[in-house]
């Protein structure tokens, strides 16, 4: 198995590692604490951190389980959407922002659907500038939604 893989190796657990996971399991009921502010961050950066981290992982995971050449999220900022996890070459940077007018991420945002576009050569809902600058031939965009209210994007692109 190498070192990549996202099988699941608790079979190779040896009697340590399980006697520890058995302890971990006993405090598993017991209430979760807010860290302590230790006076150099303040709760809302921990916080802020941890999401940035949260996203970038789940980006990552998604773009290497679907085997897609980019993933990214975006989230609704004031009134722009801003790139805020990136993985693969076929993604948009960091802190891009995402055309909402004119493209298929708008068309998702706008209906609060699921879409697929399977050639973005031939598709008129996708950027086609932005897709050919980053080579991107499929994309799937997933609204991000709390409530009924449009708070982001995840899309996953291909090449």
């Amino acid at each position: 198995m190498d070192g990549h893989s996202i099988v699941d190796q608790t079979s190779s657990i040896g009697s340590r590692e399980l006697a520890s996971l058995s302890e971990s399991a006993k405090h598993a009921s017991l209430p979760a604490r807010v860290p302590a502010n230790n006076g150099n961050h303040s709760l809302a950066e921990m916080a802020q951190r941890d999401l940035e981290a949260t996203l970038q992982l789940l980006t990552e995971r998604a773009q290497y389980i679907t085997g897609a050449s980019g993933a990214a999220i975006a989230l609704i900022e004031d009134s722009e959407m801003i790139c805020r996890a990136s993985a693969g070459p076929s993604a948009p940077e960091l802190g891009a922002e995402v055309q909402l007018k004119s493209s298929l991420t708008g068309e998702s945002v706008r209906t609060r659907q699921v879409l697929r576009c399977d050639n973005t050569e031939t598709d008129p809902r996708v950027n086609r500038e932005t897709c050919i600058a980053l080579n991107i031939k499929s994309v799937m965009v997933v609204p991000l939604l709390r409530e009924q209210e449009v708070i982001g994007v995840f899309e996953l692109l291909a090449d």
